[in-house]
């Protein structure tokens, strides 16, 4: 590019890659919902297993509230660690998908920039490109005004020499 002179060659592969950009950040975009509906049935089955965990807890003070069989009581507070256990797991897997969601979020808001940056270059080559055409438009309009000029000086000249 000349100094002054918008490159329409550099215009183009801006748009190209300001387009790259928008696909970027709308997929990323279709992913953080699916990664939101994701975390949010995760956080259904920890509430389910809180429910479940409250239930069980309730039975086994009921059944020993009544003097039940150990076994009975011994195969509950199995029941209920195994179901603690799938709670601390699910816990884990809920952190994970939080985990995701934030580096999707991250890249999407850096997609997103990437995005503006590039409205702003290409903005500025335009506004280069306008500038660039008033100042030929200018130039054009005054060699126009020194041709005229100079011609009236010219033809002015002729006036006073005739008879």
């Amino acid at each position: 590019m000349t100094q002054g002179r918008p490159d329409p060659q550099r215009l183009a592969v801006l748009r190209q890659l300001r387009a790259q950009a928008e696909e970027t950040a709308r997929v990323l975009a279709e992913a953080l919902g699916v990664i939101r509906m994701e975390r949010q049935r995760e956080q259904e089955k920890l509430v389910n297993l809180h429910g479940f965990i409250a239930h069980y807890r309730h039975e086994l003070d009921a059944i020993q509230r009544v003097g039940a069989a150990w076994v009975r009581v011994r195969e509950v507070r199995s029941f209920i660690s195994r179901l603690e256990d799938a709670e601390v797991a699910q816990q884990a897997e809920i952190q994970r998908v939080a985990g995701l969601l934030e580096d999707k979020t991250r890249a999407w808001a850096s997609a997103r920039q990437r995005e503006k940056a590039f409205d702003m270059l290409i903005a500025q080559q335009e506004s280069l490109a306008a500038a660039f055409v008033r100042k030929q438009e200018l130039d054009a309009l005054q060699e126009w005004n020194l041709n005229v000029a100079t011609n009236f000086t010219t033809s002015g000249s002729g006036r006073d020499e005739m008879p």
